[in-house]
């Protein structure tokens, strides 16, 4: 198949090329499956320095906006669907069934009930325990920070839930921070699956990091963007867009790469925010720097962004 021109680097699809993943891998709160990424990467982007489209596009994907650096979706972990909520509530009527009935059972007289009876029962509880977990359990943002003045980029993983762990009634989550220069690398990977009816294909952006000391020894990944396309192109266009800012000094916005003002609260800590500038651009700061850019706003766009920030500071307010 013939390349579209605007792509500047060549597919890969191939044998990983760099990171060194190991016979076994996983991390104390977010097991990696070794199987997706060390299938063949479509493209991969390596070098910094290298330009992989013609066209820098964010398609959304950028939270906020600092003075040095820029807050990018990442990979997420969705609130519970109806058909979750909906089994927590019959699994717990079951329980409540076998919990009345089990009783009757022992008023009765009929003590043989509880070897036979109480497996069940405590399975039909903890069951029920997991499902209330996962219905109440909120969506869980994980974005990127890159930060052009530290040359870092400070990822956010959630920790998963947890079968056995029955406390963990809220997400938990950590950070870490790798060196843009040195561990970092970015890949296109390619999914396949299908149904009955259809055959579905996808691809998504991840970035992959290196140990310090040995960058070519796996250590983490990260999803960049909520990206999932047939085509590779927007993929690199969103890549392009982060490279070219942290490399080229390039345009924090640009018709196309303007901030989400109806993303949920940051979740970095303050000495992380305090690394990316302090408090994050509003929208008088953005249109300034369009402005100097010879773009303009659209009443559209900015009365679009004033509701967003309505709705997030009285959503801030009834937390």
């Amino acid at each position: 198949m013939r390349q579209d021109p605007a792509i500047l680097i060549r597919s890969h699809n191939a044998k990983e090329p760099f990171f060194w993943f190991g016979k076994k891998h996983t991390n104390k709160y977010n097991p990696v499956r070794l199987k997706v990424l060390a299938m063949k990467p479509e493209y991969v982007m390596a070098d910094h320095k290298q330009r992989v489209h013609t066209q820098p596009i964010a398609w959304g994907a950028i939270h906020r906006v600092y003075p040095n650096a820029i807050e990018i979706e990442g990979g997420k972990e969705s609130a519970p669907t109806e058909w979750v909520v909906a089994v927590a509530v019959f699994l717990g009527f079951v329980s409540a069934g076998l919990l009345i009935v089990t009783v009757m059972f022992l008023l009765a007289g009929a003590f043989l009930i509880i070897p036979m009876g109480l497996p069940v029962l405590l399975f039909a509880l903890s069951a029920t325990w997991m499902m209330i977990r996962l219905a109440i359990w909120p969506a869980v943002e994980c974005p990127v920070m890159f930060n052009r003045r530290d040359r870092t980029v400070t990822v956010r993983h959630f920790v998963r839930r947890g079968f056995l762990n029955v406390r963990q009634l809220k997400p938990k989550s950590y950070l870490r921070t790798y060196s843009w220069d040195r561990q970092v690398q970015a890949r296109t990977y390619v999914a396949r699956g299908g149904t009955a009816v259809s055959y579905i294909v996808q691809r998504d952006l991840n970035i992959v990091m290196g140990e310090a000391d040995d960058p070519t020894k796996f250590k983490d990944y990260h999803r960049v963007g909520e990206i999932t396309d047939i085509d590779a192109e927007p993929l690199l266009e969103l890549w392009e867009y982060i490279r070219r800012y942290m490399e080229e000094d390039g345009p924090t916005v640009s018709v196309g790469c303007v901030p989400d003002f109806d993303a949920p609260p940051s979740p970095f800590p303050q000495d992380v925010l305090d690394a990316a500038g302090g408090a994050p651009l509003g929208i008088d700061e953005i249109e300034a720097l369009l402005n100097a850019q010879g773009q303009e706003l659209s009443d559209e766009l900015r009365e679009s962004w004033a509701a967003s920030l309505k709705r997030r500071a009285e959503a801030e307010t009834i937390q």
